[in-house]
């Protein structure tokens, strides 16, 4: 019988070894990757946290403070008023209540009494609710203040439906 070549004899295991080293190369090389883009994204992550909670309370009582200021004259820096609260707790909840803190404690706004802050969580219906509970239990607020769109919307349909008049 015919002896194969030493080289023969040697190329399977030699290949089998290049091939196993090529596989745990690329592993190695693809957990890496994952863990260095993992990282990164949690870091930019952290960073853009830290910059909204820093930011966003400031630019959302801008906001309410403008918006609070344009009530207030329109009802002459007097009267009664309710501001419907949005989820307790939550940054654009605490900066838009403080901002409607802020203006009626101005000398412009100073004649407005905030008779009642309750939360009806950002929504429509608990709004409408609220505004409703607050008119049949007999207050009459000259202005209403809200934390965002959809519980003033909820308001107003409230207000219509028990027949507040809607002009200024």
């Amino acid at each position: 019988m015919k002896r194969k070549p030493l080289l023969w004899q040697l190329y399977p295991s030699y290949l089998f070894i290049i091939l196993l080293s090529l596989a745990a190369a690329s592993w190695y090389a693809s957990e890496s990757l994952e863990h260095f883009y993992l990282q990164e994204t949690s870091s930019y992550l952290k960073s853009t946290v830290k910059l909204i909670r820093e930011n966003l309370p400031r630019l959302l009582n801008a906001e309410s403070a403008k918006k609070v200021d344009e009530i207030c004259k329109e009802i002459g820096g007097k009267g009664d008023a309710v501001m419907l609260l949005g989820q307790l707790g939550t940054s654009g909840q605490r900066g838009r209540t403080q901002g409607v803190h802020n203006v009626l404690a101005t000398p412009e706004c100073s004649g407005v009494k905030l008779l009642d802050e309750q939360t009806a969580d950002y929504m429509r219906t608990p709004g409408m609710d609220l505004m409703t509970n607050w008119l049949t239990s007999g207050i009459q607020p000259k202005a209403v203040f809200a934390n965002n769109d959809e519980m003033a919307i909820g308001a107003i349909q409230a207000m219509k439906s028990s027949g507040v008049p809607m002009d200024s």
